[in-house]
C-alpha cells in the first residue's frame, strides 16, 4: 500500500446540524493542520514534523467528496460568514491534491434516474432536503451558494483532483461535468469511471474496489503524496 497520515474528521451531521455545520468543521480541522504547518520547524509538535505541508491533501467519497471539494474551495478563497463578515481565512498551504470518490457535486441538481441500486435520485433528494434547511441558500447570489452546489464555483486554481464516479449512480453526471470543469479551467484532472453502483469503493469483494483504490493509490504514489512501503 503506502504511508500516509490520515486525519478523519467527525464532523456534525444533518438534519440536527444542516449545512453549513459539516463545511465549518471539516475547514476548521483543515485550517488547523494548516496552522500547525506554517509554524516554525521548532514550535511543532512531533506529529507535524514528519508532515510535509506541501503534500496535504483532501479526500472523500460521496458527502465527504462534496465536503473535500468545498474544503478546497475554502482553502483558496476562505470562508465568510455573511457576506462581509470573514469566519476563517484562506489556507497558507492549499491542498496538494483531491480526491473525489462519486462526489455529492449539487444538493439542488436535476438528477437523472441512474442510480436505482443503494442509492437513487428520490434518496438523494431526501438527504439534500435534510441537509439544507435554509431555503436562503438556494439563491444564486447566496454567499454559501457555491459550497453547496459545485458546479457553479469558480474552479480556477484549485487543486489537481483524482474523480472517480460510478455509471450506475444519480451522482454520475454531475461527478463527470465537474471533473470536466475543473479541467477547462486549467486544473490537472485524472478520471476514471466505472459500470458499477454508488458506493462500490467500500465493497471489498467488488473487483471494482480493489481496481479503485489500487488506481487511486497509484495516482498519489506517482505524484508523490504518500510514501512507498
Amino acid at each position: 500500500m503506502g504511508h500516509m497520515y490520515v486525519l478523519s474528521i467527525d464532523y456534525r451531521l444533518a438534519p440536527e446540524h444542516p449545512f453549513p455545520s459539516a463545511l465549518y468543521d471539516v475547514y476548521s480541522a483543515y485550517s488547523w493542520v494548516d496552522e500547525n504547518l506554517s509554524k516554525p520547524q521548532d514550535e511543532q509538535s512531533d506529529f507535524f514534523k514528519n508532515v510535509n505541508p506541501n503534500k496535504v491533501f483532501v479526500a472523500g467519497d460521496s458527502a465527504g467528496g462534496s465536503l473535500s471539494i468545498a474544503a478546497s474551495i475554502m482553502a483558496r478563497d476562505g470562508i465568510k460568514h455573511s457576506s462581509d463578515s470573514e469566519v476563517l481565512p484562506a489556507a497558507k498551504h492549499q491542498p496538494a491534491h483531491q480526491v473525489l470518490i462519486y462526489p455529492v457535486v449539487d444538493h439542488e441538481s436535476n438528477r437523472n434516474a441512474n442510480g436505482t441500486y443503494i442509492l437513487d435520485k428520490e434518496g438523494m433528494d431526501f438527504f439534500s432536503s435534510c441537509y439544507v434547511q435554509d431555503q436562503s441558500i438556494l439563491d444564486p447570489e447566496h454567499h454559501h451558494h457555491h459550497l453547496y452546489k459545485h458546479s457553479r464555483a469558480d474552479t480556477s486554481n484549485l487543486p489537481e483532483a483524482t474523480v472517480i464516479t460510478a455509471k450506475f449512480d444519480p451522482l454520475y453526471e454531475e461527478g463527470r461535468l465537474y471533473a470536466d470543469k475543473m479541467k477547462k479551467n486549467g486544473v490537472n484532472v485524472t478520471y476514471k469511471e466505472y459500470d458499477t453502483v454508488h458506493g462500490f469503493v467500500t465493497f471489498d469483494f467488488l473487483k471494482e474496489s480493489v481496481d479503485a483504490k489500487q488506481f487511486i493509490l497509484d495516482t498519489l504514489k506517482q505524484k508523490d503524496l504518500v510514501g512507498r512501503c
